[in-house]
């Protein structure tokens, strides 16, 4: 059976999160984030992810807000196939747009940067 790879990661020196997916169609990613919104809230976090292609699953081994001087070390292992344990599941939606969809969307998003915008037009 082939090896599958993933993510170990340790904050502050601590293992906080190891992500594998024992398959051999998935995806694994690990996203470090620092998110500042209009209304003035920001987020600072990470979250260790994957998706099982095959059964069509979004998986999640974790995720934790950061602080400022964290340190996040981010090491790609390789394992054979075992699962790793897994917080979370979801159905990945799969569903395709019609055409229709499609062009209310960009027209939604049109007409939200012109009004973004409307001072620099």
């Amino acid at each position: 059976m082939q090896n599958c790879y993933g993510f170990l990661v340790h904050l502050n020196g601590e293992k906080v999160g190891k992500g594998i997916i024992p398959k051999e169609s998935y995806v694994v990613s690990c996203i470090i984030m620092a998110l500042h919104r209009q209304d003035g809230s920001e987020s600072v976090f990470y979250q260790l992810s994957g998706l099982d292609v095959d059964a069509n699953l979004h998986l999640e081994w974790g995720s934790k807000e950061l602080s400022l001087g964290d340190r996040i070390s981010l090491e790609v292992i390789e394992s054979p196939m075992e699962p790793s344990e897994i917080k979370s599941v979801r159905t990945a939606k799969s569903e395709s747009f019609s055409d229709e969809d499609l062009l209310k969307q960009k027209i939604k998003q049109f007409y939200s940067l012109k009004a973004e915008l409307k001072d620099h037009i």
